[in-house]
């Protein structure tokens, strides 16, 4: 168990990742609070109508990588496994209720995995405990949206960098950075392979957690960067188009 480690999770396919590669790596938080409603992940099982290939196909290109199945259920998981486990119908993580549930549990350490466009309050950052959030984009050079596009688009490989939330946009501090390759032609990017990086990196700092009681020390680059908005559909299309080719060569 993660003694001090409180796992926030709303009902996505990002959250489903991370309990999985947690599991699959035989960690535990001490404290998991879903939140909000239980929407379709939970309803019924989500397909991904590429994950037999990817899971028979892509073990060349990233070999170490767990690949989540997206058809289980957040809360299969928990269940299962048997974590301590609570939820609220609250929905957003700056409702000073929520807050109050969060902090009863004396959290030394928040793993963060929200609804998309919530913002962690400036308040609830202040009082000193550590909200851990993977970012898809190799920070500084890609902060804001939809970077593992941006990347492909100029060329690059995909990054994830683990950070501490703080008032501004992906520039809280630097906890570890990787690298992962280009997703495979036909890949799901948006629910699969992008949640399968993120929780991937997430499983590498938590085990060093676990290890030393403290989070890694990653130095701060000088590099410069930009901040990103939701890719557009045809520039999204195109840096899928220019990857698909790639992978053909």
């Amino acid at each position: 168990m993660l003694n001090g480690v409180v796992f926030i999770a709303a009902f996505t396919a990002r959250s489903q990742a991370y309990a999985q590669a947690m599991t699959h790596a035989g960690l535990a938080p001490m404290k998991m609070l879903t939140y909000g409603a239980r929407g379709i992940h939970e309803k019924k099982a989500v397909q991904t109508k590429d994950q037999r290939y990817v899971r028979s196909s892509s073990a060349a290109s990233t070999p170490e990588l767990f690949l989540p199945d997206l058809s289980e259920r957040l809360l299969t998981t928990v269940r299962r496994e048997g974590w301590d486990h609570s939820h609220t119908a609250i929905k957003d993580v700056n409702d000073a209720n929520f807050i109050k549930i969060l902090f009863r549990f004396a959290p030394k350490l928040v793993i963060y995995s929200g609804y998309g466009g919530q913002i962690i309050a400036a308040q609830t950052l202040a009082r000193g405990v550590p909200f851990l959030h993977m970012h898809a984009g190799w920070l500084p050079k890609y902060r804001g949206s939809t970077t593992i596009y941006y990347s492909l688009l100029e060329g690059d490989d995909c990054g994830v960098s683990a950070i501490l939330l703080n008032a501004r946009i992906d520039e809280g501090p630097l906890v570890s950075r990787q690298r992962y390759p280009a997703p495979p032609s036909n890949i799901d990017v948006d629910s699969l392979y992008d949640n399968a990086i993120r929780a991937d990196l997430l499983v590498k700092v938590l085990r060093k957690y676990k290890e030393t009681g403290v989070l890694p020390a990653c130095s701060e680059p000088r590099e410069a960067g930009d901040t990103y908005f939701v890719i557009h559909p045809v520039l999204k299309h195109i840096a899928l188009l220019a990857q698909r080719n790639n992978a053909e060569r």
